[in-house]
């Protein structure tokens, strides 16, 4: 036994192992008893009773020592320090504080009355605090840890902790590890273990804990990790810190319909889950995707809570109460409880879901989708594209909500094409600027897209559905539909498609009926389509160019007072329009100065009382069918479209247009356009100044004639197009221009000076009425076109061109008598062939005909005509060659270049064959072989052959030959002709009659006979012509040449006289008597060498 007393300072005093006393003293004294029952006594100041590793039992309440305590006495001890073993320490019932650090080793301890401060250091500790301030820490070690009945602190340190606090006022730290902190409320009557100080604050620390206050209310604050929060009844405000959490402010999860606090809760960073519960709540989801939750079922969650998302993509969830939610940033879901909620959606594309009563839905930023549910909702889409829906209910629906208390307040490039459905009950519903999809849905709706009907810039569609409802646009080019129902629809200041549905409905096309006109903005644009549907509607254009489709029922259609070009237009079924009213369905029209028809058969006329109240021009377009027009005194354009139409015109300008189908087209007394389109049609001009298009098909135009003095009338010419197919097209005497286009055509001039033109394919072209033989018959222009035509230029002096094909052309018209093909007409005409091997033949006049590119053939009539082959082998004549010659006149042939056969009749011919091998004639009549001279006429023909190998005959007349250059043969015939052979090695023939002959350059040969008369040879060179007798010489049978001026003996002989140049023929036995053949001008010194006989 050991004694030991210490002094008033800090000291040591250990025992010896057995019943030691140790008194400290003054001082703050460090006392080890060891084993044995030790009396330790600290004495004044801070002291502390050392244990060693043994396990120790310290029990003050039961008396119960164990251990190093056994059998011990502790006076005056404030602090006990243990050592590694599992050591007990009970302090119950003391009323000082003690303080007590456990060491390694799973302690338990249970604190006193006083102030303790209980340490559990490593090992898995179980530690309670019973009354006071007491301070636990748990240390390392999975600990159990509860602060008591006093304003405990509790420290869990590391390890899965599990912490207590009892009756509020504690703070309970979970520290590291996955702690589990819960705050009850346990009152110990018996003890005296009553009071309630208040809210505990616990926080979780690092790791995934679990944090639960009592119904007194707490601060639970999760920090890191994964952990869960759970409220009671009271006023808790929950932090769930970083990580991914879960929160139950009113333990709703075990139980929906327990009560609950004015709880704030916070999710902090992540992605949390928070049950409001019941009480007035203010919850932040804070970053992360988060789940807020107020009530599952009715009656849950009940309580007037303001919750917003925070950032992230968050769902918010509201039960019983008149509850505020707001989504914040990302893209969140928001919806309603069971009582009236305001919904507020934030940034992004929000979804806001509206309960079982009233609710105000606001979407803000973003592309967002709302749905007011049940009852009367309010629901504001804001910026962004948004779709709002206002189910059962009287609701209220506003697409872009800023624009109509500010516009400006929108940004730069916001997106506002929404999508607005009312669903049941009478909604108001305005849609704001963008271009917006409208549904009112049942019930008796009023639809608005702009403040007073003068916003809401943007293309929208609305439609109204059942119920009697108010449209009313603002700008953009908007669709309106009313529906089932008495309907209004108003359009603003685009080009609007109204639509009235079923029911009597009232369709306006501008606001400007409602005193409304001066809000249009300079650059409206007023053009609308109004459609009434089924029952008696009343459409008004009004202002811009509307199209107005009454539909079924008796509808009144005014299109407008002239502000613009209104249409009024009709179903495919048949249609009976007189005047301003349809004798089929009771419509009335007015203001209209468009009518279109569907695919009936449609009967349309312009009454005389449209003709006061009618449109300067009225258009009508009549669709299939077979339709009938008769039009206004106005100017009117018709079209008919598919169908056999007939369009009739009154007086007036107009322009009718068959279209396809076999359509009659008649103008009008004015100048009129008639297009047949495709078809076989039949177009009539009644008087002058029409233009007639035949189109497709094989058409019929005629151009009547006027039945009284034109002059009066001042009527110009007609203008008929034959376009596609085989037209027959006829002018009248007014004359005009006729283009037959493609097919072939058959075409009438009148006794006007007029203009055909055949066109493709091959045509019948009469310049004047066929065969009539008018006494002026015009001065026509006359085309034949592309293929081989036929052309009867008639009277008049006219210009023909065949263009190119074969053509046969007639210049002038013929009659057919006994006698043949007579001339009606002497007109001065010029004709040209154009390309193709073309027949011309003119009849009578002074005409001009060139044959132009082809092989040609060329005949002149009557007249002093010119004949101008062109290129190509041409055959020109110069008589009439059709039918009886009764006279003619001198012509000029020109074959032009190519191989051309030119042939004269009576008269003084000029002749020129061009280049190429051509044939010339003088005359076509030989009287040596039959042919008949015309009393008085002696023709004087002119051939010149030019280049090429040419033969010209002059036969009758005093004709003058020349052969130009090549090998020519030139026959005089009879006449004094003159005979030039040019160039070329030519063959040169007199002739009857006294003639002159130069031979030219070249090696030329001249044909003698005993036939002809005395000829004047004027250039015989010896060695390079040579003079041939046509035919035997009667007793000759081989050359004899006599020099001199008589025959020498009897025989027969040829005698040349070089003095005088003359060459004779002397028969046998005439030697007195010698026939003069042919003088030698340049008297050559002419021998037998240069004669040679027949054969």
């Amino acid at each position: 036994m050991i004694r030991r007393v210490g002094s008033q300072v800090d000291d040591r005093l250990d025992g010896s192992g057995g019943a030691d006393s140790l008194l400290g003293l003054g001082g703050a004294d460090t006392l080890w008893g060891g084993l044995g029952a030790d009396t330790l006594d600290g004495g004044e100041g801070f002291d502390l009773v050392l244990f060693r590793n043994t396990p120790t039992v310290i029990d003050l309440r039961n008396t119960v020592l164990g251990g190093e305590a056994e059998g011990d006495v502790y006076l005056n001890v404030e602090a006990f320090r243990f050592g590694s073993g599992n050591d007990t320490l009970s302090w119950s019932g003391v009323a000082e504080g003690i303080h007590a650090s456990m060491g390694a080793g799973s302690d338990s301890v249970t604190g006193g009355l006083g102030a303790d401060t209980l340490l559990g250091d490593a090992g898995d500790d179980t530690i309670a605090g019973l009354l006071g301030a007491t301070v636990i820490m748990g240390g390392s070690g999975q600990d159990s840890l509860v602060a008591g009945w006093g304003a405990g602190l509790v420290d869990g340190g590391s390890g899965n902790d599990t912490l207590g606090a009892v009756n509020g006022g504690d703070t309970l730290r979970g520290g590291s590890g996955n702690d589990q902190l819960t705050a009850v409320i346990l009152d110990l009557e018996h003890l005296g273990l009553t009071q309630r100080l208040g809210r505990d604050l616990m926080t979780g620390g690092a790791g995934d804990d679990t944090i639960s206050t009592s119904d007194l209310g707490g601060i639970g604050k999760g920090d890191a990790g994964d952990d869960m929060l759970i409220g009671g009844s009271g006023a808790d405000r929950l932090d769930g810190g970083a990580d991914d959490d879960f929160i139950d402010a009113d333990r709703s999860s075990l139980d929906p319909l327990v009560p609950g606090g004015r709880d704030t809760i916070f999710g902090g960073t992540g992605a949390d889950t928070i049950l409001g519960g019941a009480g007035n709540d203010r919850v932040d989801g804070g970053d992360g995707d988060d789940s807020l939750i107020d009530g599952m079922r009715e009656g849950g969650g009940a309580g007037r809570d303001t919750v917003s998302g925070g950032a992230g993509n968050d769902l918010l969830m509201e039960g019983d109460g008149a509850d505020s939610l707001q989504g914040d940033g990302g893209d969140d879901t928001l919806i309603a409880g069971f009582g009236a909620d305001t919904l507020l959606g934030g940034d992004g594309a929000d979804s806001l879901w509206g309960g079982s009563t009233f609710s105000l839905l606001d979407g803000r930023d973003g592309g967002n989708w709302l749905d007011g549910g049940a009852d009367a909702d309010t629901l504001l889409g804001d910026w962004g594209a948004d779709t709002l829906l206002g189910g059962d209910g009287d609701d209220s629906l506003t697409g872009d909500n800023a624009y109509f208390i500010d516009p400006t307040l929108y940004p730069q490039g916001a997106l506002l094409n929404d999508s607005l459905v009312g669903g049941a009950g009478a909604d108001t519903i305005l849609g704001g600027a963008g271009n917006d999809r409208v549904d009112g849905g049942d019930g008796d709706d009023t639809i608005t897209n702009g403040p007073d009907g003068g916003g809401g810039a943007g293309d929208d569609t609305v439609s109204g559905g059942e119920g009697n409802d108010l449209v009313t646009e603002g700008a953009g080019a908007d669709s309106l539909q009313g529906d089932a129902g008495d309907d209004t629809l108003i359009a603003g200041f685009g080009a609007d498609t109204l639509i009235g549905g079923d029911g009597n409905d009232h369709l306006t096309g501008d606001i400007a009926e409602f005193g409304n006109d001066a809000l249009y903005p300079p650059d409206a644009v007023l053009n609308d389509s109004l459609i009434g549907g089924s029952g008696d509607d009343t459409l008004l254009g009004l202002e811009g160019a509307d199209t107005l489709m009454g539909g079924d029922g008796a509808d009144s259609l005014h299109g407008g007072d002239g502000q613009g070009y209104d249409w009024v237009v009709f179903d495919d079924r048949d249609h009976r329009i007189v005047g301003g009213y349809s004798e089929d369905t009771g419509d009335q029209f007015n203001g209209f100065e468009g009518y279109r028809f569907g695919a009936g058969n449609d009967f349309f006329d312009a009454s005389p009382l449209w003709l006061i109240y009618g449109p300067e021009t009225l258009t009508i377009l009549l669709g299939a069918g077979d339709d009938k027009v008769l039009t206004d005194n106005n100017r009117s354009i018709v079209s008919g479209e598919d169908g056999n139409d007939t369009l009739l015109s009154q007086e007036g300008a107009h322009t009718l247009m068959g279209d396809d189908g076999d359509d009659l087209l008649v103008g009008s007394i004015d100048a009129s356009r008639l297009d047949g389109g495709i078809g076989d049609d039949t177009l009539r001009a009644v008087f002058g100044d029409d233009t007639l298009l035949g189109g497709w098909g094989n058409d019929s135009l005629v151009a009547d004639s006027v039945p009284w003095n034109p002059e009066e009338w001042d009527l110009r010419p007609n203008l008929l197009l034959g376009d596609g197919g085989d037209d027959i097209a006829r002018l009248s005497s007014l004359g005009g221009t006729i283009q037959g286009g493609l097919g072939a055509d058959t075409l009438f001039g009148n006794q006007a000076g007029d203009r055909l033109d055949g066109g493709m394919d091959a045509d019948l072209i009469h310049g004047d009425l066929a065969g009539t033989g008018l006494p002026d018959g015009g001065a026509d222009t006359i085309f034949g076109g592309d293929s081989a035509d036929t052309i009867i230029a008639g009277g008049g002096d006219d210009r023909v061109s065949g263009d190119s094909g074969d053509d046969v052309i007639i210049a002038g018209d013929l009659a057919l008598t006994d006698q043949g093909f007579l001339p009606l007409d002497a007109g001065h005409d010029t004709v040209a062939g154009g390309t193709g091997n073309d027949r011309i033949i003119e009849s009578a006049g002074n005409d001009s005909l060139l044959g132009e590119d082809g092989n040609d053939s060329l005949t002149a009539g009557f007249g002093a005509d010119t004949l101008l082959g062109g290129a190509g082998h041409d055959l020109l004549w110069g008589g009439d060659g059709v039918g009886i010659v009764l006279g003619d006149e001198g012509n000029l042939l020109d074959g032009g270049a190519g191989a051309d056969t030119l042939r004269g009749s009576w008269g003084a011919d000029t002749l020129r064959g061009g280049d190429h091998d051509d044939v010339l004639r003088g005359d076509e009549f030989d009287l040596a072989a039959g042919g008949d001279q015309p009393a008085g006429s002696m023709p004087h023909d002119n051939l010149d052959g030019g280049r090429g190998n040419d033969w010209l005959r002059g036969l009758l007349g005093d004709d003058t030959l020349a052969g130009g250059d090549g090998a020519d043969t030139l026959q005089g015939g009879s006449g004094n002709d003159s005979i030039s052979g040019g160039r070329g090695n030519d063959l040169l023939q007199a002739g009857a009659g006294s003639d002159v002959i130069e031979s030219g350059s070249g090696l030329d040969v001249l044909l003698l006979d005993l036939l002809g008369g005395a000829d004047l040879f004027t250039d015989m060179r010896i060695g390079q012509d040579r003079l041939r007798f046509e035919a035997p010489l009667p007793g000759m049978e081989t050359l004899r040449l006599t020099l001199g001026t008589a025959a020498i003996g009897d025989d027969a002989q040829l005698v040349y006289d070089r003095r005088t140049g003359l060459l004779s023929w002397w028969a046998e036995g005439a030697a007195d008597d010698g026939m003069a053949l042919l003088v030698l001008a340049n008297r050559p010194n002419l021998s037998a060498a240069d004669i040679d006989l027949f054969g």
